[in-house]
């Protein structure tokens, strides 16, 4: 039997070393992008200066994944026949709803951003959705897609905040986000 130390087999052991050494070094860089998408991911967005929605989403732009969170603020008309309520939403430990309202950027008829103004616990008991002009701050969030389906799209209620559901709603053009009331003329039910 051949001893594992004979010269003939030093190729094949330098060869052995180096596919460890690049596996170790490919590793390495795989765990520092990790780290460094994870350092990127973990930025607090909502303590930074509220940039104009414009310079940051379009109404026909992709959500950018780096902007979730980021402080908008945002000017336009409600568009109050387009409130919607989303169901399964926790505030102090009890489930409700949260209040959407679209927002129409800049003129009436200009696309709409939906805006969360709050939480009540029953639809019947919100109070009416604002009208008129609002200058606003909000958190801007991409919209969700979860695989919950909308059993009844003939309410006002909806399972999710998703652009495919919202414009069942809204006769006009959405942006392909959301955006929380930070302050503002909000009409914040709670």
């Amino acid at each position: 039997m051949t001893s594992p130390f004979a010269p003939r087999l030093w190729g094949a052991h330098v060869v052995a070393l180096l596919a460890v050494g690049a596996a170790s070094g490919l590793g390495y860089w795989q765990y520092d992008a990790w780290h460094a998408h994870r350092e990127a991911e973990a930025i607090d967005l909502t303590t930074v200066a509220p940039e104009p929605l414009g310079e940051v989403l379009g109404p026909d732009d992709p959500f950018p994944g780096d902007k979730v969170g980021q402080p908008v603020s945002v000017a336009g008309t409600w568009v109050p026949t387009g409130t919607v309520f989303v169901s399964g939403r926790e505030h102090d430990g009890e489930v409700g709803y949260w209040v959407v309202t679209p927002l129409a950027v800049g003129d009436a008829d200009a696309p709409a951003l939906p805006i969360v103004r709050g939480w009540v616990a029953d639809p019947a008991l919100a109070p009416p959705a604002p009208s008129g002009e609002a200058r606003l701050v909000a958190w801007l969030q991409p919209t969700e897609g979860t695989t919950v389906a909308d059993d009844d799209r003939s309410d006002d209620v909806l399972p999710q905040v998703r652009t495919a559901d919202l414009i069942q709603h809204v006769d006009q053009d959405l942006y392909g986000a959301f955006a929380v009331v930070a302050t503002g003329e909000a009409a914040d039910p709670n």
